[in-house]
């Protein structure tokens, strides 16, 4: 599958984590000729709740999502409960 609508769940943009995973999710976008498409971005705390809630907002904002780079374990539990797959 040639993923081209590729979500990311991240770290507060405040924080060193944060800004560097964004930097790697956007050179790697970058690097295929992609570009950062915001509405498959979410960034926020970390704190357990937030994996789960912008993982939920991704999958029905767009559907055309194929692959979710996540920095929360809680973030599967949305795809699990959609029946989707996970490699």
């Amino acid at each position: 599958m040639c993923h081209r609508h590729i979500g990311s769940i991240g770290g507060p943009p405040d924080t060193n984590f944060g800004q560097e995973r964004f930097g790697g999710y956007e050179q790697a976008l970058r690097e295929h000729g992609l570009l950062v498409d915001e509405r498959l971005v979410e960034r926020g705390p970390f704190e357990p709740a937030f994996g789960s809630d912008p993982t939920d907002r991704l999958l029905h904002r767009t559907p055309e999502m194929t692959a979710l780079l996540a920095a929360f374990v809680q973030s599967w539990w949305p795809v699990r409960k959609a029946r989707l797959t996970v490699p």
